[in-house]
């Protein structure tokens, strides 16, 4: 008598192409899970480039107070910190003839307010971003210290800083951020891969 089904060594050879496929797709999805959170950084400097021409042309400068200009980043929950280094931003240089603080609110003003005390949403957008992962020790102002930032009344570099790797190592540092900066040529360069 004959009976139909497979045996226990087809189904080994069936069970083994599976988890060679899963193998091979599992790092693949993850890299571009990674490779898509990308576009944020990249989205959101084209918004600061764009923000920060537009407040030049009103002002003749630029400005680090990302608040003050018409830059407001994406909503959700983002996977960089995007804006200006705290350590990055002089106090002069900026303002029409150079010799106001660069952290200027308003340059047409005989003494400009700055941005308060600089705090994260004045200088840096971090609202929603997900918390530094476990065992990093750098706070959001290291999220974008690979590539300081620069800022003049002719020039800026504005910075995306964040972690997108899928697995990290146990004790993230600087070196496992992905790193993206824009300056006013509109020169948009991944200045450390964290993939």
């Amino acid at each position: 008598m004959k009976q139909d089904g497979f045996t226990l060594v087809e189904l080994m050879i069936v069970v083994a192409i599976i988890g060679i496929l899963a193998a091979v797709a599992i790092p693949k999805y993850q890299t571009f899970k990674s490779k898509a959170k990308q576009a944020e950084a990249k989205v959101a400097l084209g918004t600061l480039f764009t923000a920060e021409k537009s407040f030049f042309a009103e002002q003749s400068s630029y400005t680090a107070c990302v608040k003050a200009t018409t830059f407001t980043g994406s909503s959700g929950t983002k996977s960089y910190v995007i804006g200006f280094d705290y350590n990055g931003i002089p106090t002069t240089g900026c303002g029409p003839d150079g010799s106001k603080d660069c952290a200027g609110e308003n340059f047409q003003i005989a003494v400009p307010a700055t941005c308060g005390s600089k705090n994260d949403g004045e200088i840096r957008v971090v609202t929603g971003v997900p918390a530094s992962p476990t065992g990093y020790t750098g706070n959001y102002n290291t999220y974008l210290s690979p590539n300081p930032s620069a800022i003049s009344n002719t020039a800026f570099k504005g910075q995306a800083g964040g972690f997108i790797k899928q697995t990290l190592p146990s004790t993230p540092t600087t070196a496992d951020l992905d790193a993206w900066y824009i300056d006013q040529n509109k020169s948009l360069v991944n200045a450390q891969s964290g993939l």
